[in-house]
């Protein structure tokens, strides 16, 4: 399964009893590309990831 869609999945799940802010963040810098990706639930604090790979991990612990 694509990892996007997996995050989408999970982030409709955990909204059922939590409010979530996604955010996905490109930053460009002398012809490359780089992606953040920020996640909140709640009024807790603002986490930010490199990769889809650990914002997987992280979401699957809230599920």
């Amino acid at each position: 399964m694509n990892p996007k869609r997996m995050v989408e999945i999970l982030l409709i799940n955990v909204s059922y009893k939590h409010k979530i802010f996604y955010l996905e963040q490109k930053t460009y810098k002398e012809g490359k590309v780089f992606k953040n990706y920020k996640v909140k639930i709640d009024n807790g604090k603002m986490q930010e990831f490199n990769s889809l790979t650990q914002l997987l991990l992280f979401l699957k612990d809230w599920k």
